[in-house]
Formats: C-alpha cells, structure tokens, sequence
C-alpha cells in the first residue's frame, strides 16, 4: 500500500507547480540564450556532513511535453538508452506509483550500484509532468529527486526538461568525485534523452 505521507508531501509540492510554462521558472536572459542554443545547464553540489550530491540539470528536448513524457515515465526502457544503465525494470504499478529497479553500470572497483525506487506519476493541467522518487532500498543512503517537463514558451513543440537528483552511495565514494561525476553525466544523460526522442 503506498505511504500515505509520502502521497501527501508529492501531492504538495506538485502543486507548487503553477507555472505552465517554462516563463515561471524565471530563467534569466543568459540562461534562456544558452538553453535556445542547445546548452545543457548542470549544477552540482556536495551537502554539508556527506549527506550527498545535489544535482541538477536543464535542457530543451525537441518534442512536446506529453510525446517526452513516454519516455521519462518508462523505467523499465532506461536501460535502452540510459548511460550506464546496465539493467531496468518495472516492479511495480498501481495508478500514481510506480516501483522500479535500475542498476548502474560503476567503473571498477566501485562496482555497480542499484536501487528500487518508488515514483509518482503525475500528468497535469497545461500538458505539464513530473515524476517524482524517493529510495525504497539498493545500495544507496540516499538517491531521491525528479523529472519536470514544461512546454517551452512560444513554441510548444519544445519542452524544458528539469532533473534533479539527491544522491549518496552506501559505499565511500568521495563526495567530490561523486560531484564531478554527476557534472560529467548530466549531459550525456541529457544527449541520449534528446536521441531517444528524436528516434520515436
């Protein structure tokens, strides 16, 4: 049975997503240069006390929210044009909810990292989506964040493209190499997003 305050907190802060645009996410002129130039905007933080890396990445993906969307929401294709993900599968689903498991493909001698996942799927008004995702259990303390795609303003067969994750290894992995590796990725993951929606 899905956790009720977890319902709860994803139901609010989904509804902080009034903007039905990519104008309300009150991008500055830079930004919006960069993202109309095809830019992949990355931010990357280690939190305080090895409580993980903070991540974030923007993009524009050509293609409708909704026709983006097909993809962002099908875990158990990840692994078909995901970076490094060596295997994905849906364990779960129950309307919102989602379970899946994802299994990272790690250079040695980390060795590979996997997780199950709880997700909530939500489609909302303005052809707008998120999938939101905390740890369930793998071999991570911490591995939780989002996907948001919005139709970008003026032309709507674009959508802006937000992840963000929150993540910790339960192995030692040194936070600034995790950091890095993360800025590294992000594009990529990004890169093989727009391939994959330009394929389908």
């Amino acid at each position: 049975m899905p956790n009720v305050r977890w319902l709860f907190a994803a139901l609010i802060l989904t509804i902080g997503l009034a903007p039905q645009t990519a104008k309300a996410q009150e991008l500055g002129d830079d930004e919006r240069k960069q993202l109309e130039s095809g830019e992949v905007l990355v931010e990357a933080r280690t939190l305080e006390g090895g409580g993980g890396v903070l991540a974030r990445a923007r993009a524009l993906v050509d293609g409708d929210p909704g026709a983006i969307w097909k993809h962002v929401a099908a875990c158990e294709s990840y692994s078909e044009f995901m970076p490094r993900t060596a295997e994905s599968r849906l364990v779960e689903k129950s309307g919102e909810r989602v379970v899946c498991y994802v299994r990272i493909d790690m250079p040695f001698p980390v060795g590979d990292l996997w997780s199950e996942t709880e997700a909530i799927h939500r489609e909302l008004s303005g052809n707008r989506f998120e999938r939101r995702w905390k740890l369930l259990r793998g071999s991570y303390t911490r591995n939780e964040g989002y996907w948001r795609l919005v139709p970008w303003e003026g032309d709507e067969t674009r959508t802006l493209v937000t992840y963000q994750l929150l993540v910790r290894p339960e192995k030692s992995v040194p936070q600034a190499l995790l950091r890095e590796a993360q800025r590294r990725s992000l594009p990529d993951m990004i890169g093989a997003l727009r391939k994959r929606a330009a394929a389908h």
